[in-house]
């Protein structure tokens, strides 16, 4: 028999096996990535906010913001940041005031937006756990954590 050009059924059923094989593997990989880039963004966010508390504490004889809309007040290039709410994945939270501060960046779904819990305080370092007890003996964020 003469074979007119055409893709047998056999074949086009293997190239979509093998597709299904490689979205398979890529998928997982995908998520991966995205979950690491909102832990990137909420790491820059918490560092965003230390900047925004400095130039609060510069403006406000040495003391700091106790609330969004306060640190806002002087910071006012950081508002459209839409603190407190959820960015990326994470919710900030804002506390303290006077002489120091402290801002924690949590997942809103944990092991799906994000791993870690995240916070900064006066020092500017960021720190990471994964859970929400994080705080000022966390871990450095610096080298970030590894991927399991």
């Amino acid at each position: 028999m003469k074979k007119n050009g055409g893709v047998d059924l056999i074949e086009l059923i293997i190239v979509m096996a093998i597709l299904a094989i490689i979205a398979i593997i890529a998928i997982p990989n995908v998520a991966q990535q995205w979950m690491r880039d909102r832990e990137a963004a909420a790491v820059n966010s918490l560092r965003d906010i230390h900047t925004a508390q400095i130039a609060f504490r510069d403006a406000n004889e040495g003391k700091y913001a106790a609330t969004f809309d306060e640190l806002a007040t002087v910071a006012s290039s950081f508002g459209d940041k839409h603190w407190p709410g959820v960015k990326r994945g994470y919710k900030f939270s804002l506390s303290g005031g006077g002489d120091n501060f402290s801002a924690i960046a949590e997942p809103v779904t944990p092991g799906e937006s994000g791993r870690y819990y995240y916070y900064v305080d006066r020092s500017g370092v960021v720190r990471y756990d994964s859970a929400l007890s994080v705080d000022a003996r966390s871990n450095p964020v610096e080298p970030m954590p590894k991927v399991n």
